[in-house]
């Protein structure tokens, strides 16, 4: 929608809703403002006060259609209100002792204010939503563990030592029942050799002849299944071959069974380096209580007076340890920028910075997330018992109707809107650092360490024995 389109538009609003001629006031109709971007800007000049920004349009469509001119007042305090020793300050202070007309932009109507103000229709719905820096993806020392989770590789783990007794057991009793059918095949029917003494003799002799074999065995056995073992889902060669119907059969499934583990490890690990998705700290308010991240909430407005009055154990209670609080908004704006403290702030406020920071960086760099709060209407305040609230209401309910208000309240966050399409995750490429490689370094380096000092031990214990 073009700005001429606009034009057209409310004017025909205006004249379908017959200009008010009634309002017959010497002065001008005065409005209470204060700094509010992109909506409303003010500067204090020389002069008077510079306004400017989306508002000032409402602003001059409703003077025209009291057939007046406006006059801005802003509050000394700068603030929209708050009642503090009895005493309202900013904006609504000022519509209480009736020194404005009208608030000159949409301000939230509470239980208290509505005991000292009337307001006009909802002209926007707006909610809490809780903003932090997006995270970005950085080198991380144990990437390399991360495609899978603890549990599952935990039962790798399980499964391997599972896989290394089966084997050790199996060949040991395949090679004992090969042995003994060796025994029999060899001896045969045989007669009765010797003496009574010469056979116990033999048959001792036998026995510890297969103690030294079984001894032996188990040595061999062990070492070839746990090589074996570790060498299959590791893709590294090994020299034993499994012989026997039994082995085979354990020595596929593990197989098998390591190839899809190493095939999803290492796909699931390339798509890490190629397209890291990187969460956000928190996604609730109750989750960003159980951080130690501060927040940022502006003074003086209402949720600052709920958050300070509220009951203990709720989470606006809880939210005090964490809570920053100024009307310093530049400074928070630019602390909220570099991470050094998430905001709970209207979705309004959140497409204001996301539009300006986009329009510096060209990247939505701010996530939010709705802080589950209920959302509260906007609408002009008037001072108690004004006769200007019958009057606008048709008015502002017309150009609330036909989009006008929203076309002028959004047109100068565009760039805000469409950060909203934006996902939580981070999924931007960046290229790879030496700190990805860290923990594969220091994998290896270990192993190469523990190799070196067994293969110290070995020549130790070989000279020692041969010394003896």
């Amino acid at each position: 929608m073009t700005a001429a389109a606009v034009v057209i538009i409310v004017t025909v609003l205006t004249s379908s809703a017959a200009v008010d001629t009634a309002y017959t006031s010497s002065r001008c109709l005065r409005m209470a403002v204060t700094d509010f971007p992109p909506f409303l800007k003010v500067q204090r000049t020389p002069g008077g006060l510079r306004v400017s920004g989306s508002f000032t349009h409402i602003n001059n469509i409703i003077a025209s259609f009291l057939n007046t001119c406006v006059e801005y007042v802003m509050p000394e305090d700068q603030r929209f209100g708050n009642l503090e020793n009895d005493t309202w300050t900013g904006i609504i202070g000022l519509l209480t002792r009736q020194e404005v007309d009208i608030s000159g932009i949409f301000m939230f109507l509470d239980v208290r204010r509505q005991h000292v103000v009337d307001g006009s229709v909802w002209i926007y719905m707006d909610e809490k939503i809780l903003a932090y820096k997006r995270p970005e993806p950085k080198a991380d020392l144990g990437g390399f563990v991360k495609p899978y989770t603890v549990l599952v590789w935990c039962m790798i783990l399980l499964a391997l030592v599972v896989v290394f007794v089966a084997m050790v057991l199996t060949q040991l009793t395949q090679a004992r029942l090969q042995r003994r059918l060796q025994e029999i095949s060899l001896l045969g029917i045989t007669k009765e050799q010797g003496t009574k003494g010469s056979r116990e003799r033999k048959k001792a002799g036998e026995r510890q002849d297969e103690a030294g074999r079984v001894g032996e065995l188990v040595d061999d056995r062990v070492w070839t299944s746990w090589q074996w073992s570790m060498a299959t889902p590791l893709a590294q060669s090994s020299p034993w071959n499994p012989r026997g119907m039994s082995i085979r059969v354990v020595a596929g499934i593990w197989l098998l069974t390591a190839l899809v583990i190493s095939s999803i490890y290492r796909s699931n690990l390339k798509a890490m380096l190629i397209l890291p998705k990187v969460s956000p700290p928190f996604t609730s308010l109750e989750e960003l209580l159980k951080t130690s991240i501060p927040c940022y909430v502006l003074q003086g407005t209402v949720l600052h007076g709920e958050i300070l009055t509220a009951e203990p154990g709720s989470h606006l209670y809880k939210l005090r340890k964490q809570m920053i609080s100024h009307v310093d908004v530049p400074r928070a704006v630019k602390d909220l920028l570099q991470g050094k403290h998430a905001a709970l702030i209207p979705l309004t406020s959140h497409l204001n910075i996301q539009h300006n920071n986009f329009l510096r960086t060209r990247t939505c760099s701010i996530y939010m997330k709705p802080a589950d709060l209920s959302s509260f209407p906007h609408r002009y305040l008037f001072p108690k018992g004004s006769p200007l609230v019958h009057k606008l209401n048709p008015l502002l309910t017309r150009l609330k109707e036909s989009g006008v208000l929203d076309y002028l309240y959004f047109s100068d966050i565009y760039h805000g809107i469409k950060c909203l399409k934006t996902t939580t995750t981070t999924t931007l490429l960046r290229p790879l650092e030496l700190g990805d490689f860290y923990g594969v370094f220091s994998l290896y380096g270990g192993g190469m360490l523990i190799a070196g000092l067994t293969f110290i031990l070995e020549l130790i214990v070989g000279v020692h024995r041969h010394n003896e």
